[in-house]
């Protein structure tokens, strides 16, 4: 275990250290343009008083209107690193690159649970060097954070698999829910997996547990009310 905990770390290095490369070169549309989309968002969301949700997105030449994409949380992030460093496209891929080693982190706990302590360490380095991770996990896109909600929301539904609990179904709830907010698409499928465990379990007796009503009750509200909101800003642009 001491070995795969050098492994980890040694690895964990190695992943900055790779997405560290280039991380001062300005942001070019040479198929970069959502991080210039991103960071045209989170520039806007700066220059407006309070806690915005809506942002002026620069989609393709000149556009002087509010659009609600996804919750900020990733901008707001990245505006908080901006705040020390005064570089907003270096604060944006930090933040990235941050977000991410965290991921793998959250990652090592998955993998205790699902492969052989042998397989663990191949399985890190596929993670940390693979090509097209290291792009997405140090551009100014909110991949990174993304990709941390969606290893702990599976974590946590693992956690409670093995050991059921309030808190832990909660913190399940509340990690997926605020994954859905920022990029459904990319992660409503993981329902599926936490649907599997859940029946796995419990049976057909799951539909009778209060708790997992109250959470899909609560998931699909918020949603609803957050898809709203979008369409309030939006559409009166269209």
């Amino acid at each position: 275990m001491k070995r795969l905990d050098r492994a980890f770390w040694v690895l964990l290095v190695l992943g900055i250290a790779l997405r560290c490369v280039a991380l001062t070169r300005p942001l070019v549309d040479h198929g970069l343009l959502r991080q210039v989309q991103t960071a045209g968002a989170t520039r806007s969301l700066i220059e407006q008083p309070g806690l915005p949700l809506s942002s002026r997105i620069p989609w393709a030449g000149d556009l002087d209107e509010h659009f609600v994409l996804e919750l900020p949380l990733y901008n707001y992030l990245a505006i908080g690193v901006f705040k020390l460093t005064g570089n907003l496209d270096l604060s944006g891929k930090l933040v990235s690159i941050l977000l991410w080693g965290c991921g793998f982190a959250v990652l090592q706990g998955i993998w205790r649970r699902c492969l052989q302590p042998a397989q663990v360490f191949w399985a890190n380095l596929l993670f940390v060097i693979a090509p097209l991770g290291v792009f997405y996990s140090q551009a100014f896109m909110p991949e990174s954070l993304v990709q941390l909600l969606a290893f702990g929301f599976i974590l946590l539904a693992l956690r409670h698999d093995e050991k059921p609990g309030a808190a832990r179904w909660a913190a399940c709830a509340a990690v997926g829910l605020l994954a859905l907010l920022i990029k459904l698409p990319e992660v409503a499928h993981l329902y599926l997996l936490l649907a599997f465990l859940v029946f796995r379990r419990e049976g057909w007796k799951a539909l009778t547990r209060p708790h997992y009503w109250i959470a899909a009750a609560i998931t699909v509200a918020t949603l609803k009310l957050w898809s709203g909101y979008m369409d309030s800003v939006n559409l009166q642009h269209l």
